[in-house]
C-alpha cells in the first residue's frame, strides 16, 4: 500500500495530502456503515487495496482494449460505481466498442485518456502514485501475457465462435 492510514507523516506533500483527504472519506464511510466511532486501520487500508487494485484494472482493460467508450474516452461514459462490503468499485458495461470500435484515438500506457488526465482524475490521481503507477504497469504485463496474448485470445475466439456460430 503506498500510504498507510494509520501514520500520515507531520508535512503532507500534495500527493499525501490527496491521498490523505481520500482516505478520511473512507473512512468516514466506514464508520458509518459500521455505526462505530472506531476505524480498524488494517481493514481500511485492505479495503483502500482492493479499490485501488480494481480501478487500475478497469483503466487498464480499457487502455489495453482501446475503448473510448468507457470513462477514459471523450464522452466519460459508460460506467458507474458501487459499494459493497464496504468496498467501492467501478462498473464498466458497454464494451461493445472496444478494440477501437470509435476509431483510433492513440492512447498511451501512462496517459490513457483522451484529452488531458486532469480531466479523469480518477486515472490522473492512481498514476500519479509510483507503486499504483507500477501495479498498473504489470496488471498490463500479466494481460498481455495471459488473457490477451495471441494465442490465448484465438484460442477463446474460436470456443466462442463455435458456441454461437450456428446461431448468428
Amino acid at each position: 500500500m503506498a500510504f498507510d492510514v494509520s501514520l500520515p507523516s507531520g508535512n503532507l506533500g500534495e500527493e499525501e495530502s490527496a491521498l490523505a483527504q481520500c482516505f478520511m472519506a473512507i473512512a468516514g464511510f466506514v464508520r458509518k456503515m459500521s455505526g462505530t466511532s472506531e476505524v480498524d486501520t488494517e481493514s481500511m487500508n485492505r479495503a483502500v487495496a482492493k479499490m485501488v487494485e480494481e480501478a487500475l484494472k478497469y483503466i487498464a482493460l480499457n487502455a489495453m482494449t482501446n475503448n473510448t467508450d468507457s470513462y477514459i474516452g471523450g464522452n466519460k461514459q459508460n460506467y458507474s460505481s458501487y459499494e459493497a462490503n464496504d468496498v467501492f468499485s467501478v462498473l464498466p458495461w458497454d464494451y461493445n466498442m472496444a478494440f477501437g470500435g470509435l476509431g483510433s484515438s492513440n492512447l498511451l500506457i501512462d496517459e490513457p485518456t483522451q484529452g488531458t488526465l486532469a480531466e479523469r482524475p480518477l486515472v490522473a490521481k492512481l498514476l500519479a502514485v509510483d507503486e499504483y503507477k507500477e501495479m498498473y504497469h504489470t496488471i498490463i504485463q500479466n494481460a498481455l501475457e495471459g488473457y490477451l496474448s495471441s494465442a490465448t485470445f484465438k484460442q477463446r475466439v474460436e470456443e466462442v465462435s463455435a458456441m454461437i456460430s450456428s446461431y448468428v
